[in-house]
């Protein structure tokens, strides 16, 4: 009766070889990653990216920044950040051509100089970032002088923010004027650090009340120098 319950063992071939035969085949046949994605606990690696040419270049008060890719990608996958005397800026990226990408860093510290490290990252799901390069540069003092950047928006309802320079240490004054010439609002009148510092005027005088539309006059006073700026308000 055992020669009709295991009819192969008419051919002499062992039911152990038939499994080691059909396991073989199994890995020749289907790729590793088959298996990889089969068994629990295991993820796909993201797709990896080669970057090419990735270049710095400062001048002007400007840094620029061009790099290529191996492979198509969109701009949103990337990221460029900026980090100098403990703030920290992202620049926005750019189709220069294909595969091609182009940053600007335009922010008023670079007129400061000094350390700044820029960290390129690229992400697959908008979440997970891997760094591609980082890279420190050394920038001279562009900016000697105390500035007054300016106010932005302008016109502006109902506040704007104003950007100045301190180039060195010191007392600055910071004061609006109406088109008549008589101070409506004093909004710093104190000492300033070295760096990039900003105020908020939401048109309103010294005592709290609201302005009326119209053109005002900005103007910064230090011991360097005496800046006037334009702004007009809009109700």
């Amino acid at each position: 009766m055992s020669h009709h319950r295991y009819p192969h063992r008419r051919l002499g071939i062992n039911p152990v070889l038939l499994l080691c035969i059909a396991a073989v085949l199994l890995i020749t046949v289907l790729p590793l990653g088959a298996f990889a994605r089969n068994l629990p606990g295991t993820t796909t690696q993201p797709r990896t990216l080669d970057i090419e040419d990735f270049s710095i270049q400062p001048g002007g008060g400007l840094v620029t920044f061009l790099w290529r890719t191996s492979d198509d990608v969109l701009r949103s996958e990337f990221r460029l950040v900026c980090e100098h005397e403990g703030r920290e800026w992202e620049l926005a990226v750019n189709h220069a051509a294909p595969r091609v990408f182009r940053a600007v860093d335009e922010s008023v510290a670079i007129l400061l100089g000094g350390r700044f490290l820029y960290t390129l990252s690229r992400t697959d799901d908008g979440e997970t970032w891997t760094v591609l390069a980082s890279e420190a540069i050394m920038l001279p003092q562009y900016q000697v002088y105390n500035t007054l950047c300016g106010a932005f928006p302008n016109p502006f309802n109902p506040l704007t923010t104003i950007e100045f320079i301190i180039a060195s240490p010191g007392k600055v004054r910071l004061e609006i004027f109406d088109v008549r010439g008589r101070s409506v609002r004093v909004l710093a009148d104190r000492d300033f650090d070295r760096g990039e510092h900003n105020l908020t005027w939401r048109g309103e005088d010294d005592s709290g009340a609201a302005l009326a539309s119209g053109a005002y006059f900005l103007r910064m006073t230090s011991d360097q120098n005496s800046q006037l700026k334009r702004l007009i308000l809009l109700h």
